[in-house]
């Protein structure tokens, strides 16, 4: 009997247990606060400052950047600031770098500079390798001279525990126009040095190639790496189209005119196989301008024109999926109206969508084009962001949303910020998920690589997945305790610790001591029973 008793007991446990565990497998998505940037790094940011010669003009702010595997993040801070015996100026303020684990537990400052005089120094231009193992920034020092200030550049390489891998002299006017340095293949930077050498340093192998430009004051802008990572086009002097091909290391100039551009790093098909420019060509004033738009395809000998407009508010946005159409805006004139075309690489067209505005727009998942104006009845909200209307449409359906501050896609689905709250609309079923969201600083929003975890004004959050996600709640948990320390790992005196909180007992845990405290009275109880009979 007691035998059966006993067992009874442990059931009824483990079954209470079961169902706690079945009743957490149904609830909705949640966003939890992983961590607090402004009680962590921005302490350490704000002891940097001297407080009797340097004056604070705003909150330090906040960029993060997810390494591809999302193993580590790099946040880059500015906080502005200015001595007091002189006025501010544009750019003056603290720089810093940090290095952290995903969820914020073990923070490191890579490096700070200071720049509030014609001295001083900046840092900017983070950036992950492919791998993750590695990363890059640019340090820019100023030094003032009689009558002018003379700058030095330095790009440093580092991996991820902060080992420096090289340090490269950089030219520091040339360096700030050359964007998407890694390859997206390969642990591979490209950079000029200060010789006007365009070369790409193979991390892994230890080697470089370098191309001389011959020319020192070549205007170097656009540069791409192709997808598969093997190829890299530029523009110079913003009248020639070149072409780096690696493997066969040759530059290649395949168009030259006297105004020629690519539009965002996003030049390069998706096979890696066209490449597609503008040229403009003619006066305005006199009627004869053409933007004229080119393909390059591989193993083709020259560019083919594929269209012409005669409008220079015209744009290329990117390529689709199939390598085989471009989505581009046009401007009419005569109308003063925008459309939206699909442009296929042989020159046919078709229109998507018109508006009275300028455009920007992007192509999402399931054929879906994302489109943006600027709100003209709403250009700024409360804070100076720029609000837009956005447009979500496809051959099947069309939706609009107002006054909108931040949009990405998230998986299927679109994710937004609108009058202080973050909303994720599915288009399948057409539904709206909604969360206030608690921090009014949402001119610094960036979402992960994988789309799993958030970045808001200073607080970095993840989205928790569940089987049933029909909803998002929000649950601020503590900021877990984090120690700021030194590169070389020496003490540091400005070490930052966030308040920790204990979170308790989960409900499974509970269950499970009230269970084995039931059990344990029941014996107590049925040995003093039974002691007592015998007596």
């Amino acid at each position: 009997m007691n035998k059966l008793v006993i067992s009874t007991l442990i059931l009824i446990t483990l079954c209470s247990m079961s169902q706690s565990t079945a009743a957490n497998e149904e609830l909705e998505i949640n966003i939890t606060a992983i961590a607090d940037l402004n009680q962590t790094i921005g302490k350490d940011v704000m002891s940097l400052v001297d407080s009797n010669g340097l004056i604070i003009d705003n909150a330090p702010l906040f960029t993060t950047l997810w390494s591809l595997d999302e193993k580590h993040m790099l946040i880059y801070v500015y906080m502005s600031a200015h001595q007091k015996s002189k006025g501010a100026f544009r750019g003056s303020g603290i720089y810093a770098l940090y290095i952290t684990n995903v969820n914020c537990s073990e923070i490191t400052r890579v490096n700070w500079k200071e720049y509030t005089s014609a001295d001083g120094s900046t840092i900017s231009s983070p950036e992950w390798s492919f791998s993750g193992d590695y990363f890059s920034y640019l340090e820019i020092t100023n030094t003032a001279k009689v009558s002018s200030t003379q700058s030095s550049s330095t790009l440093y390489v580092m991996s991820e525990n902060l080992d420096i891998i090289r340090k490269i002299n950089c030219d520091p006017e040339k360096i700030k126009k050359w964007k998407n340095k890694w390859s997206p293949k390969e642990d591979k930077i490209s950079f000029i040095e200060q010789s006007t050498n365009l070369s790409i340093y193979d991390v892994n192998d230890n080697c470089s190639l370098r191309f001389d430009l011959h020319d020192d004051y070549t205007y170097l802008d656009d540069g791409a790496w192709s997808p598969d990572g093997s190829k890299i086009s530029f523009t110079k002097d913003q009248n020639e189209i070149i072409i780096l091909d690696i493997e066969k290391k040759g530059l290649n100039t395949i168009y030259s005119t006297s105004t020629a551009g690519m539009v965002n790093g996003k030049q390069w098909s998706p096979d890696s196989k066209k490449l597609f420019f503008y040229a403009i060509t003619g006066s305005e004033k006199e009627g004869t301008l053409l933007y004229d738009i080119y393909v390059m395809e591989e193993y083709t000998k020259s560019p083919l024109k594929v269209i012409s407009y005669k409008s220079p508010s015209s744009a290329i946005f990117q390529w689709y999926p199939d390598s085989e159409n471009l989505l581009l805006m046009h401007h009419n004139p005569d109308s003063n109206s925008y459309k939206l075309d699909s442009l296929s690489d042989s020159g046919s067209t078709k229109e998507l969508f018109t508006c009275n505005q300028h455009l920007y727009a992007s192509i999402g998942p399931n054929d879906y084009i994302l489109a943006t104006n600027s709100n003209p009845t709403l250009n700024r909200i409360e804070n100076h962001f720029h609000a837009y209307d956005l447009f979500l449409f496809n051959d099947l359906k069309e939706f609009c949303f107002e006054n909108i501050t931040y949009y990405t896609w998230k998986d299927d689905n679109l994710l937004f910020v609108s009058e202080g709250k973050m909303k994720i609309f599915e288009p399948d079923s057409e539904q709206i998920l909604e969360t206030p969201i608690v921090t009014k600083e949402f001119e610094t929003i960036r979402l992960s690589p994988s789309g799993d975890f958030i970045f808001l004004g200073s607080t970095i959050m993840g989205f928790q997945k569940q089987e049933d996600h029909t909803d998002y709640n929000m649950n601020i948990s503590s900021t877990p305790e984090v120690i700021i320390k030194n590169p070389e790992n020496e003490p540091d005196p400005t070490k930052t610790t966030a308040e920790k909180k204990s979170t308790g007992f989960s409900r499974n845990t509970c269950f499970l001591i009230i269970g084995i405290a039931i059990i344990f009275s029941w014996i107590i109880i049925k040995l003093t029973f039974n002691k007592y009979i015998k007596r």
